[in-house]
């Protein structure tokens, strides 16, 4: 049975470079043209499978039956179709959505009585939906109409089905069985037999018929009536005494014209005249199948252009003259339609043409004195050679002809060409005809691709086991230069596990695939994608689909993924790193759709110039290798200046989406300043100040180094004017935007340099930068920030600075200074606890009336319980006043009283209110309970060692457990290096502190890139004095690799040709380089040389590993 319909709801599959839907069946009636909703569609059947085609590269349908098809037909005014296989004849119904859409149902089995042995051979439509069905036992008789008594139909489940109105019996299997164009003939044909049957219905109910029959000296081997003029049709309109006219060709090389007969004729058709195929072609050095000479029949080929489609052909063609000049060609074939001829051509199969005129062969008022056959054109050298049988399908569009092969080797050819040319008297050979698609392949579902030599030749082998090799031509076409069968059907073992070194997140994946540089993983499931990069194995990318991923293909060379689904396949780029970003940064840059097809994707390979085949069905569809600027997301466009109708060749894009970012970038301005480069960040914007103002979009923006310039207020608001008036090249308006924020943040720095140190400067530029970016909004400081901060030596002017705001009638509270780190930045107890007495007295201030359980922990943290209980006085309006106030007057340094702190704490957790449960554990002098309170119920780990630091004491257990538990080991977890190194700092564990910025992370679960920041480099050269780390080397290294990811290659480049190397620790080093524990040896080991001076290593070694 044929698949379903694919539905109203699917969009229409995309074009293709290339479609090759499969190799035809070998037989009569494989392949059909017709015409529905005035466009020209191809139908053929490969294997099982029927292929419908709008174009050589537009892919309409496909239908899969479960039996070899056998033939198909079309009616030529309605669009149906007839398809066979050996005992089956189905009739699909078109369908049509809007002006794009149309595609094709199953509505009815035509089927047989009594089969048996009767396989199908031939079908012909009738004009009134009369179905002729030839077999190898029967000729029977069916009708498609509604009202047809002798329809039956099954369960909802099936289709319905039609039964023979009438059935004969024939003598030898029916090779050629037609309606004539007004049904009231049939005409058959016997497999090798030299008499042509003509039945004349005499009654149409009772389905009885007159016989004749057309004598030939040898073997029929085709039929064709000549169609009847459409009656809309302007050009040529419809006589209604025009003849039927019968064309049969026999195997002796002649074609011979049958028309109906006069009222005293004993024959229905009488032979009019003939054309001898084998003398229109002289002296044509044919060959015989074996491809040798021979003295028998030379082998012709021939097809018939009607008179009305070649008459529109030529006026299209004088339409769309543009020029003045005479055309020979043009006023030549004037004259030849001035005859109103049938045009026939004739072929050699070795390049020779010649084409024939019949003067007005179904006129009865033609004017007899005319040549009735004359000659029209003769060529050499045509493209189109055939060395077996061959069918033929012609038909014209405007000026142009289309001409479809069917040759019986396996291959269809859709060749065109001008009308002019190809009728043209004198025109080159080669000229006449341009191929324009070769269908071959195989006839059985391709289940796997493959690529050999660098992706320029693909293997495809089928279910039946068919291995085809197809080379990629410099034309970007695949060519099949070889078809194989394995004798039997084709077995596909797995293949081997790929392991992916690194941490995924993906337990147990269905795909896995690999190259040098990155792996990609599919969850068992198939709904969700992780690419992971192979050097550090950073995950770079996480997506979840709705529906499960089936294949999965990388391109080793350009870092491209395609994502192949049931019916669609997305093209994967690989972008650049941005830091804090979430993974994601492959974008996809192409979709290749297959909806609408009614196929699946079985198989997905690249090819070595960036096409993509793609298998579905018998078939391999080549997807182009450009893309255009509208497949790209709108901001990965703005980011790469693409624009919107800008065609790219795919390979180009990686490239264009990972160019280093030019120097006036809002990303590269950032990490100048944040690498403690501010004077180039300046320096750059000053530059391109006095760069704009005379640049005008299209020129170019490179940026010389002159003498450095100040920036100042003027300087900086010219340059404003400037970027709101002017689009930058390389960068987006959204980067754009940003520069500004960037470029007043900068100034504002500019004028503390004297005031802060370079670290509170980092600090503050990203303070400055987000209150410009969102004004109104408390921005919230990242710990890169914050750890620069807290190894300042100026924090107290940069505190004041970020105090300044904030007055009794807008009090700093605590979530406020949380969000900006200010506990977490300073590094003294003195300035801590200076700080927290600040905050419980807004904090206090901060509601009204003022509140005393607001700031009662930070009182107490600051052990002010006098303080407290006199706020508590003020606070007569309070309901809990009396209670508390008689509750703080108890001595808290008797152990029965903490006991009663404690219940009252425990009392408060069950009411939830956790910091003020935190506050009575303090006042039991409990601040462990207090701590733990903060970090776990409360989830507020930065107030809880706030606390810690003031109560308990910088170097106090109750502080090193905190860190430890809550800060150390969550941000070695994570891979937070600068959680990490604040989290030691703050323990006094400066070598830990320095080691963590450079060593590698273990323990570790998912790698992610923002975790290797360049900028802890900054920090640790600053931290490392005089003694280097054993990981510096490697830690430059992993730098600069993520620098250029994020293409930020100048700075990269600074960092690795400019590192200057300390000595490095003592330590013994195992064979990888790890130290040894105390008590390990390495008897592999050779004695350790003499001690030697440290030898920094050579910058070029950098530059090397590096890539420069």
């Amino acid at each position: 049975m044929p698949s379903t319909s694919p539905g109203v709801s699917t969009p229409k599959p995309a074009n293709f470079a290339q479609v090759i839907p499969g190799a035809p069946n070998i037989g009569l009636q494989s392949i059909a043209s017709f015409t529905f909703r005035d466009k020209r569609f191809v139908a053929y059947i490969s294997g099982r499978q029927l292929n419908i085609l709008l174009s050589p590269v537009v892919f309409v349908q496909a239908l899969a039956f479960s039996h070899d098809l056998i033939a198909v037909t079309s009616e030529p005014r309605s669009g149906k179709l007839l398809v066979a296989d050996k005992v089956n004849v189905y009739v699909l119904d078109p369908h049509a959505e809007g002006w794009t859409k149309e595609w094709w149902e199953r509505c009815l089995i035509l089927r047989r009585d009594n089969v048996g042995e009767d396989a199908v051979q031939c079908l012909s439509w009738g004009s009134s939906g009369e179905v002729l069905i030839g077999g190898t036992k029967t000729l029977a008789l069916f009708s498609t109409l509604p009202s047809s008594n002798r329809s039956s139909s099954l369960d909802v489940s099936s289709l319905p089905e039609r039964h023979p109105l009438w059935t004969t019996k024939v003598a030898n299997a029916v090779q050629h069985a037609l309606f004539n164009p007004t049904a009231r003939m049939m005409v058959t044909c016997g497999q090798r037999d030299r008499l042509v049957k003509v039945w004349r219905f005499l009654s149409f109910e009772d389905y009885v018929f007159d016989y004749s029959y057309l004598p030939h000296p040898a073997p029929v081997a085709h039929l064709q009536w000549r169609q009847d003029r459409e009656k809309d049709d302007d050009h040529s309109p419809r006589y209604e005494d025009d003849q039927d006219v019968l064309y049969t060709m026999a195997t002796d090389g002649v074609l011979r014209v049958w028309k109906t007969g006069g009222p005293f004729d004993l024959d229905f058709l009488v032979l009019h005249t003939t054309i001898d195929l084998v003398s229109a072609i002289p002296q044509s050095p044919s060959l015989t199948s074996d491809g040798m000479s021979s003295t028998s029949q030379p082998v012709r080929f021939a097809f018939m252009l009607p008179a009305d489609q070649f008459s529109a052909a030529v006026s299209a063609v004088h339409i769309r003259k543009t020029d003045d000049k005479i055309s020979h060609s043009l006023e030549h074939l004037k004259e030849v339609v001035s005859r109103s001829p049938d045009v026939f051509v004739i072929m050699d199969g070795q390049g020779r043409m010649s084409a024939w005129g019949l003067h007005s062969i179904a006129h009865k008022r033609r004017n007899e004195d005319i040549q009735e056959i004359f000659h029209i054109a003769h060529s050499e050298g045509l493209k189109l050679c055939m060395q077996t049988n061959a069918r033929f399908q012609a038909w014209f569009d405007n000026d142009k002809i289309h001409l479809i092969a069917h040759q019986f080797d396996d291959r269809v050819e859709w060749w065109q060409g001008s009308v002019e040319k190809f009728l043209s008297p004198s025109a080159p050979g080669p000229e006449r005809l341009s191929l324009d698609a070769r269908w071959v392949g195989h006839h059985s579902p391709v289940q796997e691709l493959s690529t050999h030599m660098n992706g320029k030749t693909l293997f495809s082998k089928s279910l039946s086991g068919g291995v085809a090799i197809w080379n990629l031509e410099s034309n970007g076409r695949l060519v099949q230069q070889l078809l194989a069968w394995s004798g039997k059907p084709h077995t596909f073992e797995a293949k081997g596990k790929v392991e992916v070194p690194f941490e995924t997140g993906i337990v147990d994946p269905s795909i896995a695939v690999t190259n040098d540089t990155v792996a990609a993983v599919v969850s068992a499931d198939g709904t969700e994608l992780v690419v992971v990069e192979m050097e550090e194995g950073y995950v770079e990318h996480r997506q979840t689909f709705q529906e499960p991923v089936k294949h999965l293909k990388l391109n080793d060379d350009y870092n491209l993924i395609v994502v192949a689904f049931s019916t669609h396949a997305l093209v994967l780029v690989q972008g650049r790193y941005e830091h804090g970003e979430k993974p994601g940064i492959w974008t996809a840059i192409k979709t290749i759709s297959i909806d609408g097809l009614g196929l699946q994707i079985s198989a997905i390979e690249w090819l070595h110039d960036g096409s993509v085949a793609v298998a579905c069905g018998n078939g391999i569809l080549l997807a182009a290798n450009t893309v255009t600027g509208q497949d790209i997301h709108p901001d990965l466009r703005d980011k790469c200046d693409i624009a919107e109708d800008a065609i790219i060749p795919i390979l180009q894009v990686p490239a264009k989406i990972k160019n280093p970012l030019p120097a006036y970038h809002p990303r590269m301005l950032s990490h100048l300043i944040h690498h403690g480069d501010m004077t180039s960040a300046t320096q750059t914007l000053t530059n391109l100040a006095s760069k704009l103002k005379f640049w005008s979009e299209g020129d170019d923006l490179s940026l010389d180094a002159t003498t450095p310039q100040p920036l100042t207020d003027e300087v900086v608001a010219d340059l404003i004017i400037q970027l709101q008036t002017k689009d930058l090249p390389s960068v987006s308006s959204i980067d754009q935007t940003r520069l500004l924020p960037i470029l007043e943040s900068l100034l504002f720095c500019s004028t503390l340099t004297s005031t802060l140190d370079p670290f509170s400067l980092r600090y503050l530029f990203t303070w400055r930068y987000h209150t410009l970016a969102r004004p109104g909004i408390t921005p919230i400081m990242n710990p890169r920030a914050i750890c620069f901060a807290y190894h300042s030596s100026t924090q107290s002017p940069l505190l004041t600075l970020l105090t300044q705001p904030y007055t009794p009638q807008n009090p700093l509270t605590w979530p406020v200074a949380k969000s900006l780190g200010l506990p977490s930045l300073l590094n003294t107890s003195d300035s801590l606890t200076s700080f927290l007495e600040t905050l419980a007295q807004s904090t206090y201030r901060s509601t009204h009336p003022p509140d005393p359980t607001q700031s009662s922990l930070f009182f107490l943290a600051l052990r002010r319980k006098s303080t407290l209980q006199n706020l508590w006085r003020l606070a007569s309006w309070h309901k809990e006043q009396r209670a508390t106030l008689k509750f703080l007057q108890r001595d808290f340094s008797t152990p029965e009283n903490r006991s009663a702190a404690k219940k009252n704490a425990y009392a408060l957790m069950g009411k939830r209110r956790f910091e003020y449960a935190a506050a009575f554990f303090l006042l039991a002098d409990d601040p462990a309970s207090a701590c733990g309170v903060l970090a776990a119920q409360c989830g507020d780990c930065d107030l809880a060692v706030a606390v810690a630091r003031v109560y308990a004491g910088e170097g106090s257990e109750v502080l090193r457990t905190l860190v430890e538990g809550r800060v150390i080991e969550p941000a070695r977890g994570e891979g937070d290096r600068w959680r990490l190194c604040w989290g030691y700092e703050i323990l006094g564990r400066r070598d830990e502190a320095r080691e963590c910025l450079v060593e590698p992370l273990k323990g570790v679960g998912v790698r992610l890139a923002r975790q290797d920041d360049p900028a802890t480099l900054v920090l640790y050269r600053d931290l490392r004095g005089d003694k280097g780390s054993r990981f510096e080397f490697q830690a430059v290294l992993r730098a600069a690799r993520v620098l250029r990811r994020m293409g930020l290659w100048t700075i990269a480049l600074e960092l690795v040709s400019g590192w200057v190397f300390t000595r490095e620790e003592k330590g013994e080093k195992g064979e990888k380089g790890e130290e040894l524990e105390e008590g390990e040896t390495n008897d592999m080991l050779p004695p350790p040389p003499p001690p030697t001076q440290f030898q920094e290593p050579d910058a070029g070694s950098l530059l090397d590993s590096f890539g420069f």
